[in-house]
């Protein structure tokens, strides 16, 4: 199931962030999480500095799974920072924390197909240096892509219209794939594969899940879709069925 990939923030933090009854998940869950989607046909495995401990936990399972690790597409972001006790994030664009953030990510995880810069903005999208040291990984093989994780609709047009989106991957919220359909396709005309997050969050009146997924599936503009569910991964797999 090349087409859906594993949003995994509930593996490391809190999430939805207001949910009062997380519970950081056990080893059993998570390894029989992570063994039912990659038995399932998923290979796309999403990841962030930003999500607590996610990389950690995800590193430790490909670790005891290297044929796993072997076949994954791994995706991890840099730029936003996450205090575990605090709970509090600040975002952090500089080149020395895009060299620490990825040196930590590789010291957990096996490796990092895809770099997103997290929350991206015009100001690090149109900032030479970053540019020049992301492609430089590229030719160095640390990584064999570059990406932008941009939640707003504005932000991406933006870019689109200033021509700074130099990355291979954007990833964005599924409510901006259906409200701005013709934003996505942009990004599909120059190149650049879309990744949709967040498929079932901020449903439009009368959009089931199944609806949601199959929608965003049939466009032909979208290359992944992340589902990040905790306890309806089966159903979801279902709908592809």
């Amino acid at each position: 199931m090349p087409f859906l990939g594993l949003g995994t923030i509930w593996l490391g933090r809190r999430w939805p962030t207001d949910n009062k009854n997380y519970r950081a998940p056990s080893k059993e869950e998570t390894d029989s999480y992570l063994h039912l989607a990659y038995e399932s046909g998923i290979r796309m495995f999403d990841t962030a500095a930003a999500y607590g401990e996610s990389e950690r936990v995800l590193g430790d399972f490909f670790k005891q799974n290297p044929e796993v690790a072997k076949d994954a597409i791994i995706a991890t972001k840099w730029g936003e920072e996450f205090d575990l006790n605090a709970e509090t994030s600040k975002v952090d664009h500089t080149m020395d924390h895009l060299r620490l953030s990825l040196n930590r990510s590789l010291s957990h995880l096996p490796k990092a197909d895809i770099l997103y810069i997290h929350k991206a903005d015009d100001d690090v999208l149109s900032n030479s240096r970053i540019k020049y040291e992301m492609l430089s990984l590229i030719d160095g093989g640390a990584i064999k892509y570059t990406g932008a994780s941009i939640s707003k609709e504005t932000d991406i047009e933006r870019a689109i219209e200033k021509d700074i989106l130099w990355v291979d991957f954007v990833q964005t919220g599924a409510d901006v794939a259906r409200s701005r359909p013709d934003i996505i396709c942009a990004l599909y005309e120059k190149n650049i594969a879309v990744v949709v997050n967040a498929p079932v969050r901020k449903l439009p009146n009368g959009v089931t899940p199944n609806v949601s997924y199959l929608e965003l599936a049939d466009n032909p503009c979208v290359s992944f879709v992340l589902t990040g569910t905790r306890n309806h991964l089966e159903e979801t797999l279902g709908y592809f069925e």
